[in-house]
């Protein structure tokens, strides 16, 4: 019987450090099927532009990448061999690539389709279609790079630690400022006595919270631990994603069953005017309530977030009236969205959607794109038509309850967003108003 070792990541694995910047290297976009030179442009620079200010990723400049194209004599449609890839790659100095097509489809709007093969193996380790009706080729672009900003977190290590104090290697190149909250992940291998990996093991161990940052590098203190006598230590992976990354867990029941008002942060009848709609028709108040008029919007909400101080909430209860007005299209949605940072193109957050039919869906946005948690379900508590829906929200941690009318109807735990705006979404094309919004701080029963 083999006797089995476990070795820690900091001695048998790959540091850390090494993969705390992916380095990308984005082939030049392939147009096919009616695009213009223009929207091939606009989608590369676009996607260009959204890779680099993620701060997640090293991305080889394009200049780099085109002069070694033409230096070997490589053209985009023939780069997918995996023997071009590995040489393309190695010469780069890149990880991975990125290789896109835009094209148009059967009803004429501009598609991308991309892949991102591993530099090692030459092997295709991701690929999808991005082709939202009525998006520009700019906005595919910004599609294209949120799939991948969604698929490869940023990593770091911890390099010490000194009185408490954890030093990690990533700083404000990378997006971090004081605040921000780190996941932490110890990773191990079970080795036959031959060396053999028999087993590889990705295990949380805690959460950090930054309170120092430098250019690339980090002071933390320790935020939670999953085991007071094992707690996070130098070698450890660390990452302001959720890492090991875990799916979204939708529940039946209500997760915070015990969590009511507290004190009362808001109360707004609509006749302060705080909120400002953006994208909407007419004007934001009318007949003392606010209107999210998106009618004639092809692909864009009518939308507002709350101003400070009521920017940055964590946990909260938002509850409020929401009525759908008649349009000329049959469908229509509207969308609590919360903790929200980033601004509405770009915006990471989540959101709680509901039809005029009585669909509802769950999901968060990652750089404007919708990821969903749970789609295609109905619910009798949403009154259907043009009948006024009270909204609830109920946000304590990773934890969200949502109610429609004094019941419940689903909840969700998930980990990516902490901490943002609240607001609203009207579906391009719809028209919703909002009344009797009041907003709570959390507090058990």
């Amino acid at each position: 019987m083999k006797k089995l070792l476990i070795a820690l990541a900091l001695g048998l694995l790959t540091s850390s450090s090494a993969w705390a910047e992916i380095s990308f290297a984005i082939l030049p976009v392939e147009g096919k099927g009616g695009v213009s030179q223009v929207q091939i442009g606009e989608a590369e620079t676009s996607l260009y532009k959204n890779m680099i200010e993620s701060h997640k990723f090293k991305i080889v400049d394009r200049n780099r990448i085109q002069a070694i194209m033409q230096e070997q004599r490589l053209q985009t449609s023939g780069v997918i061999d995996p023997n071009k890839i590995v040489e393309l790659g190695k010469i780069a100095g890149a990880d991975k690539l990125i290789a896109t097509t835009l094209y148009k489809d059967s009803s004429g709007d501009v598609v991308a389709s991309f892949s991102v093969i591993d530099i090692t193996t030459g092997s295709v380790e991701r690929t999808a279609v991005e082709g939202t009706s009525n998006f520009t080729a700019s906005d595919q672009g910004r599609m294209v790079a949120a799939n991948i900003l969604n698929s490869y977190p940023l990593l770091g290590e911890i390099l010490g630690v000194a009185k408490g104090v954890f030093i990690i290697d990533l700083g404000q190149t990378h997006g971090l400022k004081p605040g921000d909250r780190l996941f932490v992940e110890r990773k191990t291998q079970l080795l036959g006595d031959d060396g053999e990996v028999l087993f590889n093991e990705e295990n949380r161990v805690g959460q950090l919270e930054v309170v120092k940052v430098s250019g690339d590098r980090t002071m933390t203190k320790l935020k939670s631990s999953v085991d007071a006598n094992d707690p996070p230590a130098k070698g450890d992976w660390v990452s302001p994603e959720p890492i090991p990354m875990k799916d979204a867990v939708v529940s039946t029941t209500p997760l915070l069953p015990n969590i009511t008002e507290g004190k009362l942060l808001l109360e707004d009848e609509m006749d302060q005017h705080y909120l400002v709609v953006n994208e909407g028709k007419g004007e934001a108040y009318r007949r003392g309530k606010l209107h999210l008029d998106a009618t004639g919007n092809e692909s864009i909400h009518a939308y507002t977030h709350y101003p400070p101080p009521w920017n940055n909430l964590d946990n909260f209860i938002i509850e409020g009236d929401v009525e759908f007005q008649p349009i000329e299209g049959k469908y229509q949605s509207m969308a609590i969205e919360f903790r929200s940072s980033g601004g509405y193109i770009e915006s990471d957050s989540y959101f709680f959607l509901w039809y005029n039919d009585g669909e509802y869906r769950l999901g968060r946005y990652r750089q404007g794109k919708s990821f969903y948690i749970l789609k295609g379900f109905t619910s009798p508590a949403i009154n259907p038509g043009l009948e006024k829906n009270h909204f609830k929200v109920v946000a304590v941690g990773s934890k969200i309850d949502c109610y429609m009318n004094g019941k419940f109807v689903v909840g969700f735990e998930d980990e990516y967003w902490e901490r943002g705006e609240v607001g609203f979404l009207a579906s391009s094309g719809g028209y919703s108003v909002v009344d009797d919004v009041k907003l709570w701080e959390p507090v058990q029963r």
